[in-house]
């Protein structure tokens, strides 16, 4: 994905799930002091627009959006939920990411493309 930040808005264009398509995000309480909403943020993808696939003998054509919320609790944990493929079956699931980051590997590692 490649985007912008503009304020409280993001956008982006890329791959998503192996297809073409396009990303929104939007902080609405980007500003506030409120401990929780400040870190809340809406989400909106669509992807697969020419999408033309039989499962199950279902024809599925309309593009696979999908839109939600996420909240960042602290550095490395962000909870929340999602509406996938709204146009065809509209599958409600629960988000939990988890992330690591380690800047000593990182470090390590960009010396390791320079040793042979």
């Amino acid at each position: 994905m490649l985007g912008q930040h503009w304020g409280p808005f993001t956008g982006a264009v890329g791959v998503i799930k192996s297809r073409a398509g396009l990303e929104a995000r939007y902080r609405p309480f980007q500003e506030t002091e409120a401990p929780v909403l400040n870190r809340l943020e809406l989400i909106g993808q669509g992807f697969d627009f020419g999408r033309d696939a039989v499962f199950k003998d279902r024809h599925f054509t309309n593009p696979n959006y999908t839109a939600g919320a996420r909240v960042k609790v602290n550095p490395w944990l962000t909870v929340g939920a999602q509406a996938e493929d709204i146009a065809e079956t509209t599958n409600i699931n629960g988000v939990v990411n988890v992330s690591f980051e380690d800047k000593d590997i990182a470090y390590l590692l960009g010396f390791v493309s320079f040793a042979r």
